[in-house]
């Protein structure tokens, strides 16, 4: 019974077409050392190719050489120097005039709003509240030095005007 299996083990192999001793199989190395054999093979043959010199080129008759016209293309134009181009006028200088406000203009501005304001507070507070008289002062005497010293500030300017001799 052994004899048997094996016998159709063995048939069952060579159908298959896997048995290690079976004609035209051949094992992965030799593939390998085929392929390895056919590759330098085929360089040497390139190599070969590659080495011989080349014949020059057969001679053309001078009437039947071509002249060749280069054609301007989309791009080309970049490379042409043309002359700069001209430039507008230059705008005319305006000498600096006197300004839209002044100093004066910005300070009657600044008391008049402060001026509001404290009116708007003392409204709540009684007419002979101390309080109210108080501020009020105080504000005068604020708005009285502020007109003095912008009043001093024109002389000094006015008088070094003079002095540089303008």
């Amino acid at each position: 019974m052994p004899a048997r299996s094996f016998r159709f083990a063995l048939i069952f192999t060579v159908a298959l077409g896997q048995a290690p001793f079976a004609r035209g199989q051949t094992s992965p190395q030799e593939e390998i050392e085929r392929s390895l054999r056919a590759r330098g093979a085929a360089e040497r043959e390139l190599t070969m190719r590659l080495d011989v010199p080349r014949a020059p080129p057969p001679s053309v008759p001078a009437d039947q050489v071509r002249r060749s016209v280069t054609l301007p293309t989309p791009g080309t134009e970049i490379l042409e120097r043309r002359p700069p181009p001209e430039l507008p006028p230059a705008p005319g200088v305006v000498p600096p005039g006197a300004p839209a406000v002044t100093a004066a203009d910005l300070l009657q501005d600044s008391q008049r709003r402060r001026a509001s304001a404290l009116q708007a507070e003392n409204a709540r507070l009684p007419i002979d509240d101390p309080a109210r008289q108080q501020s009020t002062q105080i504000q005068g005497l604020t708005f009285e030095r502020e007109l003095r010293a912008q009043d001093l500030g024109s002389a000094i300017m006015r008088s070094s005007e003079r002095a540089m001799g303008r």
